[in-house]
């Protein structure tokens, strides 16, 4: 349906072809027209790819396999900067925290005096927003969490949660805010109610367009028998973002109508591919370039959901990679010696904790370092 509301658009204005940027969820969309209308595309950029097969396993699976990539990045970044990271034994440490979310361990004091405990499912919903920040700005906080998490400082430890649960049970209305989990003792926060959040609406409305455009349905023995084998495969964590989505998904109340699968032999997309990205798989992204098997694929060696986030204005950022400003602005991949298969490449270490002097910079200070570091984070091709 939003392709060929692009096309009418594309008549009413009298074009004859479309420019299109998708990010994430966009990527489908953008993915969609260029399949519907070949000869109508002109410049397309698909970043942050989602699966281009439309099926609600599909979806699920990406999912969880972009999060857990997402994390040990994180353990491996924090392995490599060893002296500065908060964690010192990194791959160890988070599954300590694992367990100690199994057994209930990790809990803040609500109003009414009760201990709320903190779950898998919500503490990988916190991380995967923390390890989503475009700039990496979440990683090195991320970081510093886990170690209070570990703390013998039970304080400490409760003021971390709760910190969590603000982030996940938090009602957002007027102007104020109402932590539910701390006030009536049961988790709802913006996205249960579709309450305007951070990515534009509630995660409800999502749903409910991810609902008519994947196929698949399921009783719940069969969603169950899905989740426990990818629970076997993947971990708690990775299992908690499939059901995040399969839940909502798995017996959506309409009749699915999803378009074929995603490709075009002829169409000269540019397919941008993060290696880390918690939201949107790379796997992902390798798959939309088979699906247009005439585009230039490139990796960005970085972190967060997609490269380009914010669309346009992200693209045209002196923080990102020139040639993608370049081929948003002119359209010409050969010109501009962009290969297939080409790398932008990470020069710089991500950050790793606020410890030691960073810790004591201004904001300005942090905005500069961030801005320093990467302003050089791509090398020339």
């Amino acid at each position: 349906m939003l392709a060929h509301d692009i096309d009418a658009l594309r008549a009413a204005i009298g074009e004859t072809q479309m420019h299109i940027s998708g990010i994430s969820y966009g990527t489908y969309v953008g993915g969609v027209y260029a399949s519907a209308y070949p000869d109508r595309i002109g410049k397309l950029i698909l970043d942050g790819n989602v699966v281009p097969f439309p099926e609600k396993t599909a979806l699920a699976q990406g999912s969880g396999i972009g999060i857990q990539q997402s994390i040990n990045k994180l353990l491996y970044n924090c392995k490599a900067q060893i002296d500065k990271c908060a964690l010192k034994n990194p791959d160890e440490q988070f599954n300590q925290i694992i367990d100690q979310l199994h057994k209930g361990d990790l809990t803040a004091p609500t109003a009414t005096g009760h201990d709320f405990v903190l779950t898998v499912g919500l503490f990988g919903g916190w991380l995967q927003e923390k390890l989503a920040s475009p700039d990496g700005s979440g990683w090195g906080p991320a970081l510093t969490i886990l170690s209070t998490l570990l703390s013998d400082n039970v304080s400490a430890r409760e003021v971390q949660v709760a910190t969590i649960l603000d982030a996940k049970c938090t009602l957002h209305f007027n102007g104020t805010k109402l932590a539910t989990w701390s006030k009536y003792d049961k988790c709802i926060g913006d996205a249960h109610l579709g309450i305007k959040g951070h990515h534009g609406s509630g995660f409800i409305h999502q749903l409910a367009v991810l609902g008519v455009d994947l196929a698949g349905r399921y009783t719940v023995s069969d969603a169950m028998r899905l989740w426990s084998d990818f629970k076997d495969n993947y971990g708690p964590i990775s299992a908690g973002a499939y059901v995040g989505l399969m839940a909502g998904l798995f017996q959506w109340p309409v009749v699915p109508s999803p378009p074929a699968p995603l490709g075009n032999p002829s169409v000269p997309a540019l397919i941008v591919g993060n290696l880390y990205d918690p939201s949107t798989s790379y796997q992902w992204s390798q798959e939309m370039h088979k699906a247009f098997p005439n585009s230039t694929m490139v990796t960005w060696q970085g972190v967060g959901h997609g490269w380009g986030a914010g669309g346009a204005a992200g693209l045209k950022s002196n923080v990102k990679c020139q040639f993608v400003k370049d081929y948003y602005m002119l359209g010409m991949l050969k010109q501009l010696h962009i290969h297939n298969g080409d790398t932008c490449r990470l020069e710089q270490e991500l950050p790793v904790s606020l410890v030691h002097s960073q810790g004591v910079r201004s904001s300005s200070s942090k905005v500069g370092l961030i801005a320093s570091i990467f302003s050089k984070v791509c090398s020339s091709l």
